[in-house]
């Protein structure tokens, strides 16, 4: 029996290798409350497009319903604060728990809908909705991800998002760097792994605080070629 449970738990991980969809929820529910990446080591940030593509399966039930679309986000949010009452910030369930995080997302249409529907008006308001973001988001440093900052903070971006698309889309240099920024997502992990393969994070802060480039420089040829 126990065989056959490894079995079936490594074709699980070929297919979320392959397919993605499921792999937030396995990544945090697996080995819980260890986290184990069910992808490859260098693709584990690969998660994130997992809850991605399970948000883009629901969106077409989801999204022609401004009432719908509402009342996923009460739910999710309250969902989420919720378990921040429990676990204060816990990673699988506030982090890769798909019904804590999809509120991420809906947020995102519904600024998109703000914006279209004129309902903010004001002259330069996505840049002060911007630096809003960034100063709220300075208050995090007291309350981390479950304060009432960090909320504010993505409210503010998202809201500030659509009105910085229409300013920047016809923009060669921000669509060049946005065009970059997923191949860059896919690899930088495996960039990494190969000059830390025992302590990414640990070299990445080691990075930040340094003066060498290199990595990054390979990241971005690799993104473009």
């Amino acid at each position: 029996m126990e065989h056959l449970k490894e079995l079936l738990l490594g074709l699980a991980v070929i297919g979320y290798n392959i397919f993605l969809v499921g792999g937030d929820w396995v990544l945090a529910f697996q080995a819980y409350p260890v986290e184990k990446t069910p992808f490859l080591p260098y693709l584990g940030q690969v998660w994130s497009v997992s809850a991605e593509l399970t948000f883009y399966l629901l969106a077409p039930f989801v999204l022609r319903s401004l009432t719908a679309t509402v009342s996923l986000v009460v739910f999710s949010l309250v969902t989420r604060i919720a378990l921040e009452q429990v676990f204060n910030f816990h990673q699988a369930w506030n982090y890769h728990f798909f019904p804590s995080a999809i509120w991420f997302f809906l947020v995102g249409h519904l600024s998109r809908e703000i914006h279209e529907r004129g309902l903010i008006r004001f002259r330069g308001s996505s840049g002060t909705l911007l630096i809003a973001s960034m100063v709220l988001l300075t208050g995090t440093r007291h309350g981390g991800f479950v304060s009432v900052w960090f909320y504010a903070s993505v409210i503010c971006f998202a809201l500030s998002l659509p009105g910085i698309f229409q300013a920047t889309k016809d923009n060669r240099v921000m669509n060049f760097l946005g065009d970059l920024s997923y191949p860059i997502y896919l690899i930088h992990m495996m960039v990494l792994w190969h000059f830390a393969p025992s302590g990414a994070i640990l070299y990445l802060n080691s990075l930040a605080r340094s003066d060498t480039p290199l990595p990054l420089v390979i990241a971005i040829f690799m993104a473009i070629v």
